[in-house]
Parts: structure tokens; sequence; C-alpha cells
């Protein structure tokens, strides 16, 4: 008979199965309490949140704008919670600040200055929503708190703040001058203002001098892009009698790139440019009355404001831009049913009745291949479509001897194309156009000899390879040249080494200095206390930021980035208008803001 025997691990495992985990924890002298037992994940609303602890005004939360922050909790119990929010440094946009809880919480939000006790606003339940001042600028503090009786475990907010168009202006009142802009004086490409992508900017025509502005004020602004992205460039909100234009300048302040005088000719004066920036760099921007030229006009001087901004076509404020150009480009549809004219009941039918819906555009498939450059309008006239094919929605008419900007989209004949004067590009049939090359020069006048002595005359065909002599009689062809090929060996690429990057570390302090009397007359700059606060930025020669940081209350922060050799740098302190090269040689900088804010 063949025996068996269990290991010792068969046999706890035995015992385990016969006796069960808890009589094996106490056969083997092991507490009951020691073996691990599994706890459940609290939910979100039931745990505190990433943002804690922010229930002190000097560790807030710092919440990103354009975004919906959260969910957010009151745990542990009788929090409060501190958020801050950085509106930059240039008014112009409103802020709409929305924050919406669960049925159990009774919310009381407070909204104000950082370092300012004072509200600006507050949102208490059932409000959830407030639109603040467009002229706010810097960092505010937000306080939410909950007013309940029940505990909140289980519950949670969220904080939504969105940058909106302010409403239009309203009309000046009475006749007295307005001063000159806050961008002024930028009437030449030399002190042209900078300015900012995202941000919309109260501008106007006054001349900042009494001598100066011959041909009218002209206002030029520089702006930093980047390569491939699409930028929307438009003035709005004008102010009565004021009828603007766009020049764009790229690499060449003598001849504008692109220009837009009217975004809807005959429906309204505003301007309007979509741009897709070529390379990095620098764009210079000049809006001007009217057409930009030396005779200007604006028909009441003392009411040319008008609103300008740059931004991300694609952006939330370059979609509410486009809404409101839309709003005041509008034309009205009122037309009479017959064509007749004085028929009321016909207009008021026509422009009660909803607009057709356009015809559905067959899906053709478009190529990116096609050619670029610009192109003329050959035919009588063409017309300028939403999409290829003859079935698609019409946007306009173009006459003979057009310009328009070829994008290099085909779908079959049709052409995508950019009109100067319009904000979104169309389709035009291929077959109405000629492309323009850089070598196109005006072609000559034919001659129109007789056909005596063996000159052509009128409608005569030239033989195959022939050419027209100064009298107009045909001359041979030059003899072929026999060309010979060779083959050669390919030649290996030249292996260019990676640009070496270097690491800099610039130490910027930023401290008060006042000019106080010195005893032999003049002013001495008086060193004072560190600047807490501040944010300071490091920008390449273009404006673009690298670095950036707030200072502390030493007044002293250190920016860092791996650069080129030989890349100009600046710091910049945006609060007080200030921009410093940087010597790398010498990387520790102090810069002495007096009092008053003036460098």
């Amino acid at each position: 008979m063949r025996r068996y025997s269990l290991t010792p691990s068969l046999l706890l495992l035995a015992i385990l199965l016969l006796v069960g985990w808890p009589s094996l924890a106490a056969a083997t002298g092991v507490a009951a309490q020691e073996w691990p037992t599994a706890t459940p994940t609290p939910l979100a609303n039931q745990r505190p949140d990433p943002c804690e602890p922010n229930d002190t005004l000097e560790h807030p939360c710092v919440l990103a704008l354009d975004a919906v922050g959260g969910p957010f909790t009151f745990l542990p119990e009788g929090d409060r919670d501190y958020y801050s929010l950085d509106l930059g440094p240039q008014p112009g946009l409103a802020l709409s600040v929305a924050v919406r809880g669960t049925p159990g919480l009774d919310l009381l939000t407070t909204i104000s200055r950082a370092g300012d006790s004072a509200a600006l606003a507050t949102i208490s339940s059932p409000a959830i929503s407030t639109t603040l001042s467009a002229d706010l600028t810097g960092w505010l503090i937000i306080r939410v708190e909950n007013r309940a009786a029940a505990l909140a475990g289980g519950q949670s907010y969220r904080i939504e703040l969105r940058r909106t168009l302010p409403p239009p202006p309203a009309p000046p009142a009475g006749s007295a001058p307005q001063p000159p802009d806050p961008l002024e004086n930028n009437w030449n490409p030399e002190t042209a203002a900078p300015i900012g992508v995202g941000y919309v900017y109260e501008l106007n025509f006054v001349c900042p001098v009494a001598w100066g502005c011959g041909g009218g004020d002209h206002d030029y602004l520089r702006v930093p892009v980047k390569a491939g992205v699409t930028y929307l460039i438009a003035t709005f909100d004008l102010g009565p009698g004021v009828d603007t234009a766009i020049d764009l300048f790229w690499n060449d302040l003598t001849q504008p790139l692109a220009t837009n005088d009217d975004a809807q000719p005959g429906a309204s004066f505003l301007s309007a440019l979509r741009w897709v920036a070529p390379a990095d760099g620098e764009a210079i921007i000049r809006v001007g009355p009217r057409t930009g030229g030396l005779t200007p006009v604006v028909f009441d001087k003392q009411a040319g404001s008008y609103r300008f901004a740059i931004a991300l076509a694609e952006s939330d404020l370059g979609r509410q831009i486009a809404q409101r150009i839309a709003a005041q480009t509008s034309l009205p549809t009122t037309v009479p049913a017959d064509g007749a004219a004085g028929d009321e009941q016909a207009d008021i039918t026509a422009s009660a009745a909803p607009l057709a819906p356009p015809a559905p555009v067959p899906t053709q498939p478009i190529a990116t291949d096609g050619a670029t450059g610009q192109a003329i309008v050959t035919a009588e006239s063409t017309v300028l479509r939403a999409g290829p094919g003859k079935a698609a929605e019409a946007i306009g008419t173009l006459p003979q001897e057009a310009i328009v900007t070829l994008l290099g989209q085909t779908s079959g004949a049709w052409a995508r194309v950019q009109v100067p004067d319009l904000i979104v590009p169309g389709w035009v049939f291929a077959g109405d156009l000629r492309r323009l090359t850089s070598t196109s020069t005006p072609s000559a006048a034919t001659p129109t000899p007789t056909s005596a002595d063996g000159v052509l005359g009128p409608g005569a065909a030239l033989p195959p390879g022939a050419e027209i002599g100064q009298e107009g009689a045909p001359v041979s062809p030059p003899p072929a040249i026999a060309l010979r090929v060779t083959r050669l060996d390919p030649v290996p690429p030249p292996v260019v080494a990676p640009a070496q990057r270097v690491p800099l570390a610039v130490t910027v302090s930023l401290v008060v200095a006042s000019a106080e009397a010195s005893p032999g007359g003049g002013a001495t700059p008086t060193a004072r206390p560190p600047i807490a606060g501040v944010r300071v930025q490091l920008t390449d020669a273009f404006g673009a930021v690298l670095a950036e940081a707030i200072t502390p209350a030493s007044g002293q922060v250190t920016l860092t980035r791996d650069l080129a050799p030989g890349a100009a740098l600046l710091v910049r302190v945006p609060a007080a208008g200030l921009e410093v090269p940087v010597d790398p040689a010498k990387p520790q900088l102090t810069i002495a803001i007096p009092t008053g804010g003036a460098a």
C-alpha cells in the first residue's frame, strides 16, 4: 500500500480550509486586529480637496482664468476657503465669476483686491454669479464659506472664471474734449506701444500734442506673435463718426503685408483681419482713421474713440470678438417680395420670414498641394463661395482684375482663396483665375503687320518654335543644345551639431527708492524696504516670457532658463512698466522703483 505524507505547507493550508481564517488566527496566537482589512476610498466630496490647506488669507489656492475649478469641499468641518487669481496688468475685459454648489450648501462668496479688505462684490445664495468691472487689474482674492447648519460632508462646489467683453460704451455726453488714450505717444513705428494678445484696449484718435498729427492721429502698436498661430485683429465699438483702417506690417515698415478698411463694406466702419503668423517675431499694427493715409477723415474730432484687440482666433475671447463684429456689421434683410418700392406689407413679410437654409455642399476630397501666392481674376466676374462647387452658398462676387491669395487647397476645379477685405476665406472656380508670379510683367502690345514681304498678318499662325522679330518677320528658333547627364555618387548630408544651450540664473531684487532732498540740493535715492507680491518676468528680445515669479517678502527672485549662447534677454516688471536688459556676465540685478511707480 502506497503511503502519503503531508508537508508543513499543505498541512497549514488544510487547517485553513477546515477551521477558517479566524480559527487559524486563534490557533497561531495572532490577534485578529493585526490582520489587514480593506478600507473604501472616500468620494471626492467626502475628503479635503487638493487645494487644502487654503483656509487662511496667507495661503490662497491659485485659480486659472477662463476655466472651471473644482470640485472643492468644506472639509474638515468649519473650513473656509481662500483663492487668488491674476487679471494681468492691462484692463479692458470684464470678469464673470460663478460659484455653483450642491443643494446641501448655503454659499457666501466675497471678492476683493489683494491687500485690501474692502469687498468688490459678494455672491450670496441663491445668487450664483456676478460680473466685475472691466477696469480691474492685478491679483484678486476670492473667499468662499458655507453658512448651512448641516455638516458639509458629501457636499462640494465649483468656481467658474470667464473673461468677457464689456458692453459697448454709451455715447459721450456733452462736447468736452477727450484726453489722448493711455498708449500715446505712439504715432510712428519707432514709438509703437507694446501690447499683448488677449487684451482689449480703449483707444481714440485724439492727437497727443497740439502741434503734431498733421494727417490725423495714427496709433502704432507692436505685439509678439508665434509661427503658425491664427490671430484675429479688430477694431469695434466705434464712437460716433469713427471710421478705422488696420494695416499690418511684417519685416517691412514701408509696405503693409495686409490691410482692411471695412470688415463688411456698406454695413459698418469697423475693421478686422485674420492673419496666420509666418514665423516667431514681432508684428507692427497701425490703426488710422479712414484709410490710414495722409488725409484721414474723422467726422467728430471730440468723439474719436474705439476699442482694439488682437486675440487667438479660436480662443474664447476671439469668438466673443467675432460675435461682436457680426452684431455690429449686420445688414437689414427687408426686401419687398415683389421687388417694388413702397409696399410696406411686403417689407414686413420679407423681414419676418426666416432665411432659407443654404443648399447642401457635396463632400469632395480636398487636396493641400495646390498653388500658393497671389492670383488675379481674369473672368468678367466670379462668385466667391463657402465651399467648392456651384451648390455652395455664395459669399460675394469678385470683379475682374481683383487680387486674391491662393491658400494651397484645391477640390476638383475649385481653389480656396483669401480676399483682402473679408475675414473668412472662400472658394473660387479656378478657371476664372490666373496665378501671379514675382517675374510677371505687363504683356507688350502685339504688332499688327501686313502679310507682305514675309511679315505675318493679323490672325496668322507662327510655325512651331518660331518667334516674331523686331520687324514682325518670323525668325528661326535657336538650335537645340544636346544635354549630357553624368551620374554622380550621392554626397551624404553634412552633420550639423545641435546648438549648445547653457543654463542661466538671473537674480532680481525689487526695492523701493524715493528721491529725498540732499544738503547740496538735487536728489539722492534712498534705499527702502523690498517690494513683495510683484510679478517679475524674464523675456527674450521679442517679448516672449521665458520664466516668471512673484517676489516674496525679501523682494528677491531667481529666474532660470537654458538658453542659446548670445541670446538677448530682458527683465520685465509689468506692474511698473519696466524692461531692463540682462548681461549674462552680471546676472544679478537690483531694480529700485521710486514712490509712485515711476522708474
